[in-house]
């Protein structure tokens, strides 16, 4: 079923026309991944902070990660560069994979 997605969204993009655009889209995705990946780090650092991990991130203040912080606000500045309807078309697929996500469960 994934195989099928994907080629049917390929299909999708090829009529788009301009590959810059196609990037700047998936690079959107990229940023949004990158956030909630940092975002989930921070966050289960306060939700669970006695779990045992295998690995700790170095650089904290108090409780909280400042490498994972600095991810989120780096990826929210390479956003901000992008041109508006790449974040509109980005923002759509989101919405769409998360409804599929909450779907599919």
């Amino acid at each position: 079923m994934a195989i099928i997605a994907v080629a049917l969204a390929s299909i999708v993009f090829l009529f788009a026309g301009e590959i810059d655009f196609v990037a700047n889209v998936t690079n959107f995705t990229l940023f949004v991944t990158f956030i909630v990946i940092n975002a989930s780090v921070v966050a289960l650092r306060y939700r669970a902070p006695d779990v045992v991990r295998p690995f700790r991130i170095p650089g904290t203040i108090g409780s909280l990660p400042v490498i994972p912080v600095v991810g989120i606000i780096s990826s929210l500045f390479l956003l901000t560069q992008l041109d508006s309807l790449v974040l509109l078309a980005g923002g759509v697929l989101v919405v769409l994979g998360a409804g599929i996500a909450l779907v599919g469960e």
